[in-house]
């Protein structure tokens, strides 16, 4: 009964450890200084994603808090973040109009659906999805999205209206020519002076929580200076208390034009959370449980959707600053959460003077962790399709914005295509003896041949899109060489074998059967050796003809072929002379 609870409550294995007043101290300063950098970040994102300064703090509270109580990585920071608030926006940017009371309802019904999909793919064991989403794809959709986030703030910034409507860019375009002479001052110098009391506070005390600062001071500003009455934007009156925890609408129509967004939302929040999971994983080491992990992550959306907020996901930059503040079980966390409904509860009076140009500045520094290029330009050295994806991705995503979903979609598409095209055709290689003795690359290395015994190498798994490409090698390999003998295949690559590869490899030892040629495997793993057991393609070819290295495979074939070919065979391990 234990093991169930702790199964499903991994809270109940961090609980007893509260005990200890080390600890629970511990635990607590950390989670106020993680509050400290979650509520002003969840008042800018809530503005990032098109919605009110409250439905951040919403996200910042009960979600954060479920979050903790049901995630196996145990310092780990929910709520919301840049990359998902900007997906969010994107999301219902096409569907309903800005700032209304639609968009609020598709937001509440966005993160109902993005935790039900999570929820799911965890208790289906599918927590591995996220690995469709390869790196380079991740690190170009999130350059790109730093980028149209930071130019999405162009218009808080100088206080001139950005149209949402269309492609972004043509806004940003609009935005900068009426700069010269539409920019409002006043905005434009309290904008400056957080930026500046944020790198002041970074530089000089950077423990201390900059943007709370910077936030506190510019409202302060505005406060004394009359910054609203000027002209300038604020975020003004925020409701107090808890919102009443409700189920959002889902009605057949919402969930038709939200469910793919859903799903991406979904898997993108995943992958943020899977790279801090690993990250807090491999310092505490913990296990790793992705599929845990996701179900919780689902809980927490599902939760969000209930209380008034919107999608949220893992932040990486607040899980490390939770961990060097101390922070070793998920109460920091619960601690963070209950710090947000504080504030949800007692100090909304004090947000009425917070410039939204403030939080624009605030939004621009926190995605300097998003817009790196080092990834895809690492990719591209290590293989250049894997790298030329991401830049597709990359370039796409500020084509679309703000349709983001589609730039995953064709990323995805794109590197699954590419993946299936090289496993296609797999290396398959004629083999020759090299001068350190071991078999290596014929065409390669330049390595002599040998006119009666040829050794293939075949990296990878011989299924129904590659079987073809294999029997073409070697069928190829045979009609090279009149006065072959024998084929030998390393195996040693080849991981599975469908049933159209073993229909493939019999049809092969048919044709070389009838052409003379001797067909002998090498290296053969137990997974294809089963296949070829279960199939009876074993005993076809000849137990006789199995063998466990290259080796031993050329000893057999020269002991049956006329003397003297070994002395002088190329394939030979020491050569005479």
């Amino acid at each position: 009964m234990t093991g169930r609870i702790r199964r499903w409550l991994p809270a109940a294995d961090w609980l007893p450890a509260l005990r200890d007043p080390r600890v629970l101290r511990t635990e607590t300063v950390a989670g106020v200084s993680v509050a400290m950098i979650l509520i002003p970040q969840a008042v800018a994102y809530a503005q990032l994603a098109g919605l009110p300064p409250q439905s951040g703090l919403y996200a910042a509270c009960l979600p954060v808090m479920v979050a903790a109580l049901f995630g196996v990585a145990r310092p780990l920071q929910a709520g919301p973040t840049a990359l998902i608030s900007l997906m969010t926006a994107a999301a219902l940017a096409p569907i309903v109009a800005a700032g209304g009371t639609a968009w609020i309802v598709y937001a509440l019904a966005l993160a109902f659906l993005v935790g039900v999909f999570q929820f799911a793919f965890g208790l289906l064991r599918l927590g591995q999805l996220v690995n469709f989403l390869a790196n380079p794809v991740v690190a170009g959709f999130t350059s790109a999205a730093a980028i149209i986030i930071g130019t999405s703030q162009l218009g808080v910034l100088f206080r001139i209206e950005q149209p949402h409507e269309g492609w972004h860019f043509l806004g940003v375009v609009r935005v900068l020519a009426e700069i010269p002479t539409a920019a409002h001052l006043p905005t434009v110098l309290l904008a400056l002076l957080t930026a500046g009391v944020i790198l002041l506070v970074k530089r000089l005390a950077p423990r201390l929580p900059a943007y709370l600062i910077a936030l506190a001071l510019a409202t302060l500003v505005a406060w004394s200076s009359g910054f609203a009455r000027a002209g300038g934007s604020v975020i003004g009156t925020l409701p107090t208390g808890f919102p009443m925890l409700t189920l959002p609408s889902l009605a057949p129509w919402i969930i038709a034009d939200l469910f793919i967004a859903a799903v991406i939302i979904a898997l993108i929040a995943f992958v943020e959370s899977a790279t801090v999971t690993r990250t807090l994983a491999a310092r505490s080491r913990q296990s790793l449980d992705l599929d845990r992990e996701m179900i919780s992550q689902g809980l927490a959306n599902m939760t969000a959707g209930i209380a008034q907020g919107y999608p949220v996901s893992s932040s990486l930059a607040r899980s490390h600053y939770a961990w060097t503040a101390g922070a070793r079980t998920g109460f920091a966390a619960l601690v963070a959460g209950a710090v947000a409904g504080v504030t949800i509860l007692f100090a909304a009076p004090l947000f009425y003077h917070l410039p939204r140009a403030a939080l624009a500045v605030v939004i621009i520094f926190a995605i300097g962790g998003l817009l790196s290029f080092k990834p895809l330009l690492r990719a591209l050295r290590a293989h250049r399709q894997d790298g030329i994806t991401g830049i597709v991705t990359f370039v796409v995503a500020l084509l679309v914005a703000p349709a983001l979903h589609q730039a995953v979609l064709i990323g995805v598409a794109l590197s699954l295509g590419l993946f299936l095209y090289r496993s296609m055709r797999p290396h398959a290689l004629a083999l020759g003896r090299h001068p350190d003795g071991s078999l290596r690359n014929a065409t390669l290395y330049k390595l002599p041949p040998c006119d009666q015994i040829t050794v293939l190498r075949f990296d990878g798994p011989l299924y129904f899109a590659n079987a073809g490409h294999f029997s073409d090698s070697v069928l190829a390999a045979l009609s090279a060489k009149p006065s072959l003998r024998y084929i030998i295949v390393d195996c040693s690559g080849i991981a599975e074998m469908d049933a159209t590869g073993e229909q493939v490899l019999a049809a092969v030892q048919r044709e070389l059967h009838e052409a003379g040629v001797v067909l002998m495997l090498t290296a053969v793993r137990s997974t294809v050796r089963d296949v070829l057991v279960r199939t009876r393609l074993l005993k076809t070819i000849g137990l006789d003809h199995t063998f466990r290295d290259t080796d031993a495979a050329l000893e057999w074939a020269w002991q049956r072929l006329e003397p003297g070919h070994r002395d002088r065979c190329p394939l030979r391990l020491f050569p005479t002379g």
